[in-house]
């Protein structure tokens, strides 16, 4: 009990905030935010990863029209 006692003591300490009931509910909002920004996070991940693939397939249908264009030049 006495490492939960110095752990809410250092966190009153360097907060200021000396209601525990406070203290928890600070640290409560901490981690439902940071919760949201991990999702986020991982929401643009996954889009930014679908759009390299959309990206990555158009160059390739460019290099192919390119390919076409070139070989049609070439037998004229």
């Amino acid at each position: 009990m006495k490492i939960i006692d110095d752990a809410f003591s250092q966190i009153k300490e360097a907060t200021g905030i000396t209601d525990i009931e406070e203290i928890m509910n600070t640290f409560i909002k901490s981690e439902e935010q940071n919760y949201s920004l991990f999702n986020y996070v991982d929401l643009l991940t996954s889009e930014i990863d679908r759009y390299q693939i959309k990206k990555n397939n158009l160059e390739e249908e460019i290099k192919k029209v390119k390919k076409i264009k070139e070989d049609k030049l070439s037998q004229n």
